[in-house]
């Protein structure tokens, strides 16, 4: 959902990146903080897309199954599991 920045909160995540002059200033799924809205108000980018609530959980679910797929080759690696459950719970802090 587009939403002028001046609207903007810490704790929203990005639906699209945003481009500037051709060059990626942040990625999508990147979540806002009150430094990076400052920022962007100084650049001037006047709109941002973020994800609404349903749409965050659909990106949770997505990532969750990412991972799952990324680490599925190495269930019998004790360090690799414990990986996994590091960036599960990350992914868990950012899109509970």
């Amino acid at each position: 959902m587009k939403i002028n920045i001046a609207d903007a909160m810490a704790g929203m995540v990005l639906a699209n990146d945003i481009i500037s002059n051709n060059v990626r200033i942040l990625k999508k799924g990147a979540e806002l903080t009150d430094k990076v809205i400052q920022a962007l108000l100084k650049r001037d980018i006047l709109t941002v897309d973020v994800v609404d609530e349903g749409n965050s959980r659909q990106m949770h679910v997505e990532l969750q199954r990412k991972i799952d797929q990324r680490f599925q080759r190495y269930e019998n690696n004790s360090a690799m599991m414990e990986l996994k459950n590091i960036v599960i719970n990350a992914v868990e802090e950012t899109y509970g």
